[in-house]
């Protein structure tokens, strides 16, 4: 009954979260970005869900091989070479093509030695959290490149790819040895430590 129940119980929360990421494909709230909150909703519960139990959602072949196969048919019946439409701008498919490629990407990584074993991927991911919040900032530094006579859109890939990655890992590395990592990345604890310490 306690494994029929625990089953039920990541069944629901995974109906819950396609929901509200689903509302966050068809409502557009500006603020606070509340739209997107509601749309990755889905994806942070599938990362959880990954680190409690991999074999969960992740490790099912079947169901990784039918959404890669759905996500790449929506690709090729969507894309507009013309880019007039984007397919990040039609609510359901952006969901079904995200959801499709994440899971194969886990999929391999899970089961591919060498690059669940790689030190240098392994390096990355431990900074996965401060690598995704902060990635943004790094990256759209790149937009001024041309400025400087840097023109070569597979160069200008390259440099904004590396600095997404490597700038925040050494954002995060500084910001731990003079001890204001936890005011970026965990507010909530830095804010109750501060209190502790008065």
């Amino acid at each position: 009954t306690a494994g029929l129940w625990n089953w039920l119980d990541k069944w629901k929360a995974l109906g819950i979260c396609s929901a509200i990421c689903i509302t966050g494909n068809f409502i557009h709230i500006s603020w606070l970005s509340f739209s997107n909150f509601l749309y990755y909703t889905l994806f942070f519960y599938i990362g959880i869900a990954y680190k409690k139990n991999k074999r969960w959602i992740i490790g099912n072949q079947k169901l990784t091989i039918v959404s890669f196969v759905v996500a790449i048919l929506l690709v090729f019946v969507y894309w507009d070479r013309e880019q007039v439409t984007y397919i990040s701008s039609i609510p359901l498919v952006r969901l079904f093509i995200a959801l499709g490629f994440s899971l194969t990407l886990w999929y391999i990584f899970e089961h591919v030695k060498f690059l669940g074993g790689n030190k240098l991927l392994c390096f990355c991911g431990r900074y996965s959290l401060e690598i995704y919040v902060m990635h943004n900032f790094f990256t759209s530094a790149s937009r001024q490149l041309p400025k400087l006579g840097i023109t070569n859109v597979y160069l200008v890939t390259a440099i904004a790819f590396t600095a997404g990655i490597l700038a925040p890992i050494l954002f995060s590395v500084l910001g731990k040895k003079m001890k204001i990592y936890n005011f970026f990345f965990k507010p909530f604890s830095y804010s109750n430590r501060s209190r502790t310490d008065q």
